[in-house]
């Protein structure tokens, strides 16, 4: 499959992997690069059963930074409580500002995320800052899905299998009850 078939819907980095997801003619295609290993992936139209869309916090995210900006606190404050050159401390206070900016960002934002769930697989497309676009993405997804499977539902249908016959509006009488006697019983 050639790249002009695909279309880049995200591309999203941790710390130890790359994600970028394509949409093609067929289905998703999510190419992970972990270290040296690239893994591709397909979720098929055809096979999806799920599509959810929802924000999440992204915790790693939040206490890395939370993490850096303590780290130059800190050492601001200490600088300050020694009674030293309190322009250093405002330097190291001023650093660790991005870092809380950001924090405040993700709190306020959040990381939105439209999971699409397949019979074989998964595929999790991540916009952290662009949420018009994740809102596209998932209506998007989820046209795209409901065509494929009309038409594989309309290729796949089953002849139709003649009507069965209504039942009797009378039942049948029942067997007789048999009698039970008490006379013989020990």
């Amino acid at each position: 499959m050639s790249t002009a078939q695909r279309k880049l819907l995200t591309r999203s980095a941790t710390m130890a992997s790359r994600v970028a997801i394509y949409e093609s003619a067929d289905g998703l295609d999510v190419e992970s690069t972990e270290q040296y290993e690239v893994f591709r992936r397909r979720v098929l139209f055809e096979d999806v059963v799920l599509v959810t869309y929802h924000r999440e916090m992204g915790w790693p995210f939040v206490l890395a930074h939370a993490f850096i900006a303590f780290v130059f606190f800190f050492i601001g404050g200490t600088i300050f409580a020694a009674n030293a050159s309190s322009t250093a401390a405002a330097i190291f206070a001023a650093l660790g500002m991005p870092s809380l900016a950001l924090i405040l960002f993700r709190v306020a934002l959040k990381v939105d995320v439209v999971t699409v769930f397949g019979r074989r697989s998964k595929a999790t497309i991540r916009f952290p800052w662009r949420k018009r676009r994740a809102r596209e993405a998932y209506g998007r997804i989820c046209a795209r899905v409901r065509q494929v499977q009309q038409q594989v539902g309309v290729e796949n249908r089953e002849p139709d299998v003649a009507p069965q016959p209504a039942p009797p509006e009378e039942m049948p009488p029942l067997p007789p009850r048999p009698i039970l006697s008490t006379v013989n019983l020990p």
